[in-house]
């Protein structure tokens, strides 16, 4: 079923030979002075999306006030990482992870979004955008998505998304909700990042088999699906049929979850997919998980063409 797939040890073993620069003042670009790139220019992306579970611990079906701080910790194996629910407890998330560029913190419950970026590379034109339309519990923060730029090397950078779309699927009103959702990030996309090379990720809450959802759409702006691509060699499941949850392997095409990796290559940006798992085990603790939702792991090859 799958045409690559990295083992753990593989990607573990890859990860460790990164080399990431790391630098405290976010204030300075990426490192890689001009004078010593070349081009093509070739670096790798260990790109993660992982649903935090961060609502107060009260609401919070995780736990995160013991969790938080782990989770972070974790992430230190990651050199791009987008979050949601990252509302109440960021300062542990923060505290642990080690990362020199991070998003500013929107605030807690009600008033934040929970969607925050962790990046080795530095994060610029950051916005946070509302969804026009939710319904239910999801009105309660001001979920949207969030756009920022990743500097790859000196001056040239990528687009990278962060969503967290609405989650309920109990009522006509909750699909419309989420579709809405998935067209008004579609547009804000087609408008803001026209010709550019684009990683889009996070809890989109939809998945193929329903057919109240449209993941398709971000396909007509030429953006690739990692799972769909690397383990179902880019056949979508059928529209209506079961619901893909037999996950206890969870990076089978047998386990299809909310949470996904989209990108698309520029002219001059060239992504190549090198690998994809869901690393469920290593966001675990005494074999239970950190977060009410499976962590999605993409390796990505990014060649620069030109200056």
């Amino acid at each position: 079923m799958q045409r690559i797939f990295f083992s753990i040890f593989s990607i573990t073993l890859l990860l460790a030979t990164l080399g990431c620069k790391k630098d405290k003042d976010d204030k300075k670009t990426t490192p890689n002075p001009d004078s010593e790139i070349t081009f093509p220019y070739t670096d790798t992306l260990s790109v993660l999306t992982y649903n935090v579970a961060g609502l107060p611990e009260i609401l919070s079906s995780g736990d995160p006030v013991h969790n938080t701080s782990e989770i972070g910790r974790r992430l230190n194996h990651y050199s791009l990482v987008a979050v949601q629910e990252d509302f109440n407890y960021n300062h542990f998330l923060y505290g642990t992870a080690q990362h020199p560029y991070k998003t500013k913190w929107s605030g807690p419950v009600p008033v934040g979004d929970g969607l925050n970026v962790l990046s080795q590379y530095k994060i610029s034109d950051l916005e946070r955008i509302k969804w026009k339309k939710c319904n239910g519990a999801d009105c309660l923060t001001p979920k949207g998505f969030s756009f920022q730029r990743i500097e790859i090397v000196d001056g040239i950078t990528i687009d990278l998304y962060d969503i967290h779309s609405n989650a309920g699927h109990q009522t006509k009103a909750d699909n419309n909700a989420r579709r809405s959702n998935l067209l008004q990030m579609y547009k804000y996309m087609e408008e803001h990042s026209q010709g550019r090379p684009v990683i889009a990720m996070g809890d989109f809450n939809s998945r193929y088999t329903n057919v109240e959802d449209t993941l398709e759409v971000f396909q007509q702006l030429g953006l690739q699906d990692t799972w769909l691509e690397l383990v179902l060699n880019n056949v979508k499941p059928v529209k209506g049929s079961d619901k893909l949850d037999d996950c206890i392997n969870p990076a089978s095409g047998d386990c299809e979850t909310v949470d996904r990796i989209f990108y698309r290559s520029s002219d001059n940006v060239k992504f190549r997919l090198l690998g994809y798992d869901k690393p469920q085990k290593t966001f675990q603790r005494d074999d239970k998980d950190l977060s009410d939702h499976i962590p999605v792991f993409s390796l990505l090859e990014v060649t620069i063409l030109r200056k």
